[in-house]
C-alpha cells in the first residue's frame, strides 16, 4: 500500500454503525483526505438509497469485471450471493455470458457494459429507464462512475 490506513471521521463512523458496516481498506486510505472519504460515502449512499440491492450489487460486479478489479469483485461477490445472486450468475458475469440472467439483470449488465465502454445507445438508455425509471437510471450510471473512480484510487494506492 502506498498510503497508510487512516481513521475515518466520526461522522462516517456514526453513519456506518447505523447501517452496520465497517470501512474497507480503500475507504481508510481515502480517509487520508477526510472530506473526500466522507463525501464519497455520502455520494455512494445517495446512489443506492431506494435502489434494489440486487441491482446495485449486479452493477458493481459488472463494473468490477469490466475494469478487471478483483479488489471490488472480492468485496462485493459475497454481498451479491447473500442477496440471491447465484454462483452461476456470477460465473456468467465473469465470462460475459448473460443468458442465465433474467431480463432486468441482463438489461442492467448490458447497460453497465455500455457505460464502461462509453457507447451507450438511445435504445439501451430507454430500455433500462422503462424498467427502473429515470431517477434509478441516473443513480445507476453515477454508481458505475463512482466505482470506476474507486477502482482507479485502489490501483493508484495499491490497496489490497
Amino acid at each position: 500500500m502506498r498510503l497508510p490506513l487512516a481513521n475515518v471521521n466520526q461522522d462516517e463512523l456514526v453513519f456506518r454503525r447505523f447501517e452496520g458496516s465497517e470501512p474497507a481498506s480503500l475507504q481508510r486510505v481515502i480517509a487520508n483526505a477526510p472530506d473526500v472519504a466522507y463525501n464519497s460515502l455520502i455520494l455512494l449512499r445517495s446512489c443506492t438509497v431506494g435502489m434494489e440491492p440486487r441491482m446495485v450489487e449486479l452493477a458493481i460486479l459488472q463494473q468490477a469485471i469490466l475494469s478487471a478489479n478483483t479488489y471490488i469483485w472480492n468485496h462485493h461477490a459475497p454481498k451479491a450471493m447473500a442477496m440471491g445472486i447465484t454462483e452461476l450468475e456470477l460465473y456468467d458475469l465473469r465470462t460475459g455470458n448473460l443468458s442465465d440472467l433474467d431480463d432486468t439483470d441482463r438489461i442492467v449488465a448490458v447497460f453497465v457494459a455500455a457505460v464502461m465502454n462509453r457507447n451507450v445507445t438511445d435504445e439501451q438508455c430507454s430500455a433500462l429507464a422503462d424498467v427502473i425509471g429515470n431517477e434509478a437510471l441516473v443513480k445507476l450510471t453515477v454508481l458505475v462512475g463512482l466505482y470506476s473512480m474507486f477502482g482507479l484510487a485502489q490501483m493508484a494506492f495499491d490497496v489490497q
